[in-house]
């Protein structure tokens, strides 16, 4: 199988080297510099630098194309190579993105094939990607072609459907970014009780750690500790007074508090977090 990548950044370029690692012809790289397509070329150790005149005498032999652009140009780039470029009867063509659905692009053999993992350079993603879990949509066509795929990669994917595209990614940045978020308030905090040092952040990753061990092996309402969940309201008041000189950090702990324990159904907890902010 015949594949060109555009866009071969961190996902598209890990992508690659899998493909290319398990038997698909990786032919070329099509990105927004010569430079980075080079540099993608060696890395997957396959194809050649495309351009806009190169692409010409490849496009007829392609039986994939794999768009891993930034969101916003997805559509832009793929609608562009299926009105100006003539392509072979049957070739598919994928993006990555976890919030656009497959149709954005005005073709019959699409799909959309996400993974939930965060991948920060090549090296961690072909680590990282054979062991994530996928989610899959396109046209019944391209579902096809993208069950293919992903059994060749000997991925674990779940067809979802394009309607709850948006839902699903705002999931996945909750559980990742977000996380990195409160983590980066969490120091904040150490760092505005003087304590802030490497032993600290290692500390209070070391606790995340714990706390994700505990999610591995039972539901969050399970692996919750904490005053929250002992109904330590003293301990609570302690913290809202605490962060009454920073409102913005005390508004998150409150939206936090009242989901946390609504979670684990303390009811008598939840006023404690009803409209506060600065004031106990």
């Amino acid at each position: 199988m015949n594949v060109l990548i555009i866009g071969a950044g961190r996902v598209g370029g890990s992508m690659a080297y899998l493909m290319q690692k398990n038997g698909m012809k990786v032919m070329g790289v099509y990105n927004s510099s010569e430079e980075s397509s080079k540099n993608a070329v060696e890395f997957i150790g396959s194809g050649s630098v495309i351009n806009d005149e190169t692409l010409y005498d490849i496009i007829s032999e392609l039986d994939f194309i794999l768009i891993t652009t930034p969101d916003d140009v997805i559509a832009e780039v793929a609608n562009n190579i299926v009105k100006n470029y003539k392509i072979k009867e049957n070739t598919c063509i994928m993006h990555m993105s976890g919030i656009l659905p497959a149709n954005i692009i005005e073709y019959d053999n699409i799909i959309s094939l996400h993974p939930l993992q965060t991948v920060v350079n090549w090296e961690e993603g072909i680590k990282l990607l054979p062991n994530s879990v996928f989610t899959l949509e396109g046209t019944d066509k391209g579902i096809k072609y993208g069950k293919l795929i992903a059994d060749l990669l000997n991925l674990n994917y779940h067809l979802i459907d394009s309607n709850y595209k948006s839902l699903y990614h705002a999931a996945a940045v909750m559980s990742s970014n977000y996380f990195i978020t409160l983590i980066n308030l969490s120091y904040k905090l150490l760092d505005k009780s003087n304590i802030l040092n490497k032993d600290l952040k290692k500390g209070i990753l070391t606790l995340v750690k714990g706390a994700v061990n505990n999610l591995e092996k039972m539901d969050p309402e399970e692996a919750l500790t904490g005053p929250i969940k002992r109904g330590d309201i003293q301990s609570i008041k302690r913290h809202q007074k605490a962060l009454e000189k920073y409102p913005e950090i005390l508004d998150i702990y409150n939206i936090m508090g009242k989901e946390t324990a609504s979670m684990i159904n303390k009811d008598e907890i939840l006023e404690l977090f009803n409209n506060r902010r600065g004031n106990i």
